[in-house]
């Protein structure tokens, strides 16, 4: 079930960020997977890749925020507490600006997260805030030198999905279909077609019934063929098989009466 994510609800300027603040305070008192804490920012393609795993939302939980220029931290009593140290102003402009153009170049689809600043404390500082709504298809992110890459979110961790996470990851999003659904496409109609689908039962018995013609045939006419064979057809008429044209020579005839008429000669 999704959760609930009231930060990520749109409205003006002026009423949102007084939203995203509260929203802080309460990130700040618990533990939240939705949030990721970027003090110093040192590596910005970070940023791209969480923002890219939050539009993923492996996990179903609406999106998430990265927070640059703040950290979590503890009391003394051992309760979280949000340390607001801020980013100067041209270093907020340079991220924002990198972020930006980075989500929307090496993102495939593109993202577009929200912006949002918010005061530190300090006049000449200030926190950065990245919202990024959950979407309904699975981007990936070209970082640096690398291949695309999806990320997703696991736990408060961002990770590569590999294996059987981005199969899970492609048959959410509707990229991939399910592995129960997907159509075999090595068959062919005379493989796959009803008509030519035989029950495996009816297949083991009519193959019954052949070696048992085939040992008649070669009990009482000698030839082992079933073409030739006066008992060729099956005893059970509840399984059909081709009609077989059956052909009696007088050689044949005479020997099924000489087997007869021995099998009854009183020893």
């Amino acid at each position: 079930m999704k959760r609930s994510s009231p930060g990520l609800v749109g409205a003006d300027r002026s009423g949102y960020r007084a939203f995203v603040v509260i929203e802080l305070r309460e990130l700040a008192r618990r533990e939240n997977e939705q949030t990721e804490w970027k003090e110093n920012v040192a590596d910005i393609d970070d940023v791209v890749a969480t923002l890219c795993a939050f539009a993923n939302d492996l996990q179903n939980l609406g999106g998430g925020y990265v927070v640059c220029g703040a950290k979590e931290a503890k009391d003394e009593h051992g309760f979280p507490i949000l340390v607001r140290s801020g980013l100067t102003a041209n270093r907020l402009k340079e991220i924002e600006g990198t972020v930006l153009v980075r989500c929307r170049e090496r993102v495939s689809p593109p993202i577009a997260p929200l912006v949002e600043e918010l005061e530190s404390g300090d006049p000449e500082r200030r926190i950065l805030v990245f919202v990024q709504p959950a979407t309904g298809t699975a981007h990936s992110f070209r970082r640096g030198h690398d291949g695309a890459k999806h990320f997703v979110r696991v736990s408060r961790s961002t990770i590569e999905a590999r294996n059987g996470l981005l199969r899970d990851l492609l048959v959410r999003k509707g990229v991939q279909e399910a592995w129960d659904r997907r159509r075999c496409e090595a068959a062919t109609p005379r493989r796959s077609g009803s008509s030519h689908i035989w029950p495996t039962a009816f297949r083991s018995r009519r193959s019954l019934h052949r070696s048992v013609s085939r040992s008649r045939c070669r009990a009482c006419c000698g030839r082992g063929t079933m073409r030739y064979c006066c008992s060729a057809q099956p005893r059970s008429a509840s399984f059909p098989v081709p009609s077989l044209s059956i052909r009696r020579t007088p050689e044949s005839i005479a020997r099924i009466h000489t087997r007869s008429a021995s099998s009854f000669r009183v020893r």
